[in-house]
């Protein structure tokens, strides 16, 4: 069976990883947390807004 990781910060939830240590791999997870408090490449904001992205979250 696959493992999972639950990738908190305090609050909100912010993404999985799937299957660790497996053949098979998979990480989802909210971009813009990532880029606000660990990597700060904010350089990709403007490209995702040059290319239609719109910074709001769902309700």
């Amino acid at each position: 069976m696959a493992k999972y990781f639950d990738c908190r910060l305090d609050d909100p939830f912010t993404g999985w990883v799937i299957g660790m240590g497996g053949d098979l791999h998979a990480r989802l997870y909210e971009k813009v947390v990532e880029i606000k408090t660990k990597s700060h490449k904010t350089w990709l904001f403007s490209l995702w807004e040059a290319n239609g992205w719109q910074n709001q979250r769902c309700p």
